[in-house]
């Protein structure tokens, strides 16, 4: 994720990653759409998201399909560190489990917040969000996450 802009864990644990991060003349939604154009280019609904929709609204249609959409928000990163920002699928597959727990154990010095629970109200993008006060590596995030939505892991499961 260090050079990347985002990446999409589809729900059979594929990792696509897009975008470089030190080209700030390339938008995240750009990154998404060009996805979308590659993955789903017969889907009438993503079809109609352009570059004017924000990435998390274009984030939250493709959590629609079974995607995760984790956002690297790095910016000033001397001031203000390194920074995650994971949407969340409904369902959360034991592939993108495994998936999203190997991505987020390579960004141990980064923060991470999860929204989750996303849905639209009245037009505007809302849902639940979880960002830890304290400085926790993201890995130990997604365990509260975990805790929180009611996914058990099993005896013997262990978090990479």
């Amino acid at each position: 994720m260090e050079q990347n802009k985002l990446a999409i864990i589809s729900s059979d644990g594929e990792i696509a990653k897009r975008g470089d991060r030190k080209d700030e003349k390339l938008p995240h939604a750009i990154c998404l759409l060009e996805y979308i154009k590659e993955k789903y280019p017969n889907n009438e609904t993503l079809k109609k998201l352009n570059f004017r929709h924000t990435p998390n609204i274009i984030g939250f249609f493709l959590t629609l399909y079974g995607n995760a959409i984790l956002f690297n928000t790095t910016k000033h990163e001397e001031k203000y560190g390194k920074s995650l920002y994971l949407l969340m699928p409904a369902t959360l597959t034991e592939s993108h489990q495994r998936s999203l727990e190997e991505l987020l154990e390579s960004t141990p010095s980064y923060s991470l917040t999860i929204a989750y629970n996303m849905k639209v109200t009245n037009g505007v993008l809302d849902g639940q969000e979880l960002s830890p006060v304290e400085k926790i590596p993201p890995i130990q995030v997604l365990e509260m996450y975990y805790k929180k939505v009611g996914i058990e892991r099993k005896k013997g499961d262990v978090i990479i």
